[in-house]
């Protein structure tokens, strides 16, 4: 797998020093809105829904459903390798055709996931519905902070899909761990050891 991925690495480290930085400072809030009945738990901001409802009790009898949650850190690097092409061709639309290959992924995953609750997780929406309106609230969030941050260009809007990834990565674990916590056959220390794993050096 190509791991060289200087322009990926280049914009994600202006990305943290624009967006990371002032919030580790003070200096601006997160702007995610905690989901329904999650108010004061560490998941706020996650495009979960609300973390307080329990997955469907039957979620796990099918191995099926097992083998595709232990599969989604390897086709998440698969996803990674083929966006880096695109990516390391340093052309605008190259790179957002790149962002938008894993942004696919990770709401078709996140999707898939969803099935294994009750709706009423997703305020009673369709999941696609819920996780299409997540990621356009998300990107509209990070394409303000990044402009009061002083970024702007061809490159803005690249960087925002950077940002939109990790929320969305962030949101597919998050449904992991619930799913983890109603069966022993799913280790979720191990899986999301896996699914962070570096895939952009």
């Amino acid at each position: 797998m190509n791991k060289q991925i200087p322009h990926l690495r280049h914009w994600l480290v202006i990305g943290f020093l624009l967006v990371v930085v002032p919030i580790l400072l003070g200096a601006c809030g997160s702007g995610k809105e905690t989901p329904p009945g999650t108010e004061g738990e560490t998941q706020e901001g996650l495009g979960n829904g609300n973390a307080t409802v329990a997955p469907l009790e039957a979620w796990h009898e099918d191995p099926a459903n097992l083998e595709f949650i232990r599969s989604l850190p390897t086709l998440r690097v698969d996803v990674y390798d083929r966006a880096g092409e695109k990516w390391n061709t340093g052309i605008t639309s190259e790179m957002h055709a790149g962002n938008r290959l894993v942004i696919d992924f990770l709401k078709d995953a996140f999707v898939r996931l969803a099935a294994f609750y009750p709706e009423r997780r997703f305020e009673d929406r369709d999941p696609q519905a819920f996780i299409d309106d997540y990621v356009t609230a998300r990107g509209e969030h990070h394409n303000t902070t990044l402009q009061q941050g002083g970024a702007g260009g061809t490159l803005l809007g690249v960087m925002v899909g950077g940002a939109v990834m990790a929320d969305l990565e962030d949101s597919v674990s998050a449904l992991v761990a619930g799913l983890a916590g109603t069966t022993d056959a799913l280790q979720y220390a191990l899986w999301k050891t896996a699914w962070e794993q570096d895939v952009l050096e």
